[in-house]
């Protein structure tokens, strides 16, 4: 008896010492599988506040090439784009030695001239030279603000360069949102590629400072892995902390650190507890084992042994089962029950080993089958993939390889029918030379952007849009043609929603196709309008844009149709009007970015009307 008291006893100090690792490295466990992905989206985020400004600069980047980089009039793009956007703190257009050509602000804060500063020292200037890409370069202070910025700088034609300085309070404004998700004990720290800090909401005089953290821990370990945990000192009050990290693709680097007083605290707690109730288990464990060694020890180890025997194949059970003096009915039953239990498993024992051999030569054959089948759609998949990318490529090279000889021949048109010399026969000939090259861009565009989206490439670029001026806009395009064939037209505005966040372009698009398809298919005198909105669904708030006219209809049978690429309804106005099938098919495309979706109402010989949401 007291051989087993100090077993068990023996056996309760190892559970406790395995509970209380188990409760520490479960609460380790339960602070990465939190912690993680909170810090991972907040990479995405950032990674995607500084792609969307990246973008920016590549729209003031194609207007400037447009000009000439060297073109005086890039001075007041440069004063325009600046005083539209304050989180732009400097921008200017550099030459291939790192001087500036022009800038905005014209002087800096010192009252000096910023044209030809000289920022050819600076590393991301050196790192854009070598990869000719778009850079996002460490943290500085600016050389004309004096102030923290984030450097951006762009690559362009001839030789120059379009560079801008970011505030970095943009970055820090957003790391500021973070920090409002987690307890105060849960500090945010963001640092750039050289360990620099660029926002620590609870260390300000760190921001301040630019403090290099490039020693810590956290930050070398990031350079060897994308992201991770581990145990370090922080640097602001020396307190050892748990880190949970994730390094941006540009190597900056974010992590969460926890105070490890605080988990040690939580493990401690957890740790009493579970001490308390093992000695309670521990004192009632006592007075049953000692109750079942008076009782029932005895004839359960003989059961124990026949046991062990068949987990060995062995089926032989003395009749008695050493049990002759059996004085407890319920052992005596137990005895009865075992020799029966035995008997059948024998037999079962035998018939499961005859099924097993018949099941594994017949699932062995149809493994082989298996084996020759996956290898089959194994090909089959891979020779699809290699054509939808080959698709995909050809229609992009080629949209490009298109688009370059047709705008010059669109050019040379324009150029021509200013000469005042011509006939009016030439010039409506050279007309009818512009509109089909017109034509024939708009038909190639739609095919790149389609090649984009299926190549997921296109991604919206989301800002404020005015749905009155939005919708004033794409009216001014038909103007005429709804005057020329004595169309009626109108626009509803029935929602208290000014604004949207969207892509200009595509809302634009989309409006611009259902629209012209509306005037395309609408007999001289018919109607075509457009009402905008509220819309409910699953409890989120929709704009529902509602395109109509009185025209042709289209057959019930064909609308399911209507999304596909290079899919037209047959009839006799497709005949002459033309057109690729593209159209309806970018609409679908462009609302499903916006996770909004787009559908048709329609009846033959009545008119169509087609609807597509908006996030509100």
């Amino acid at each position: 008896m007291s051989y087993i008291l100090i077993i068990f006893l023996a056996s309760s100090v190892i559970s406790l010492i395995h509970r209380y690792i188990w409760i520490r490295n479960n609460e380790i466990e339960r602070i990465k599988e939190y912690y993680g992905p909170y810090v991972k989206s907040y990479s995405e985020i950032i990674m995607q506040t500084l792609k969307n400004r990246l973008n920016f600069l590549e729209y003031v980047k194609f207007e400037i090439e447009q000009n000439g980089p060297f073109n005086i009039k890039n001075q007041i793009v440069l004063d325009s784009v600046r005083n539209r956007n304050p989180d732009i703190m400097g921008i200017g257009i550099l030459n291939k030695n790192g001087k500036s050509i022009y800038f905005s602000p014209l002087k800096d804060i010192n009252n000096m001239p910023n044209k030809g500063k000289d920022f050819s020292d600076r590393e991301y200037f050196k790192k854009v030279k070598v990869t000719n890409a778009p850079v996002i370069g460490e943290v500085v202070i600016g050389k004309s603000s004096k102030q923290i910025l984030i450097p951006m700088i762009y690559p362009l034609k001839n030789d120059a360069y379009l560079l801008a300085g970011i505030d970095v309070n943009m970055i820090r404004n957003v790391v500021n949102i973070f920090k409002t998700s987690f307890r105060d004990d849960v500090k945010i720290t963001l640092v750039d590629n050289l360990g620099r800090v660029i926002s620590m909401p609870h260390g300000k005089e760190f921001e301040e400072e630019i403090k290099d953290l490039s020693d810590l821990p956290v930050f070398k370990a990031a350079n060897t892995k994308t992201d991770g945990f581990l145990l370090y000192t922080s640097k602001y009050d020396n307190k050892p902390k748990y880190g949970v990290f994730n390094k941006l693709p540009n190597h900056w680097v974010i992590w969460v650190g926890i105070d490890k007083e605080v988990i040690d605290k939580r493990i401690e707690s957890s740790f009493y507890f579970a001490l308390s109730w093992n000695t309670i288990i521990f004192v009632v464990s006592i007075f049953g084992a000692m109750l079942l060694s008076f009782i029932i020890t005895k004839p359960i180890t003989k059961f124990s042994e026949y046991a062990q025997n068949i987990t060995q194949k062995n089926f032989y059970i003395d009749d008695d089962l050493g049990l002759k003096n059996c004085k407890i009915e319920e052992i005596c039953k137990l005895h009865s029950s075992f020799k029966e239990m035995v008997t059948r498993l024998s037999e079962s024992y035998n018939l499961l080993e005859t099924k097993i051999q018949e099941r594994t030569k017949e699932l062995n054959d149809v493994l082989e089958k298996l084996k020759e089948t996956n290898i089959k759609l194994e090909e089959k998949i891979k020779e699809s993939e290699q054509a939808n990318q080959a698709k995909s490529e050809f229609l992009a090279n080629m949209s490009h390889e298109l688009r370059t000889p047709l705008n010059s021949i669109i050019g040379f048109t324009d150029l021509l029918l200013m000469n005042e010399n011509f006939d009016e026969e030439t010039k409506e000939q050279l007309g009818y030379i512009k509109k089909s090259g017109v034509h024939l861009l708009s038909l190639i565009n739609d095919i790149l952007d389609l090649s984009k989206v299926e190549a997921g490439k296109l991604e919206p670029y989301l800002e404020d849009l005015d749905i009155k001026a939005t919708m004033e806009e794409i009216f001014i395009f038909f103007k005429e043609k709804a005057m020329k064939h004595k169309i009626n037209t109108e626009v509803k505005i029935e929602t208290d929603i000014q604004k949207i966040n969207a892509d200009k372009r595509m809302i634009k698009q989309v409006l611009f196709n259902l629209l012209s398809n509306a005037f395309k298919f609408t007999k001289d005198g018919g109607s075509i309008g457009v009402i905008v909105k509220d819309y409910i669904e699953n409890g989120n708030t929709f704009i529902l844009f509602e395109v109509y006219d009185t025209g042709i209809g289209i057959p019930e049978d064909k609308q399911k149709l209507l999304f596909k690429p290079f899919t037209q309804i047959e009839n006799v106005l497709t005949k002459t009007t033309g057109g690729t099938g593209l159209g309806l098919a970018l609409c679908k495309r462009f609302v499903e970015l916006h996770n909004g979706k787009i559908w048709v109402e329609s009846k033959e010989n009545v008119g169509s009307k087609f609807y597509f949401t908006i996030p509100a």
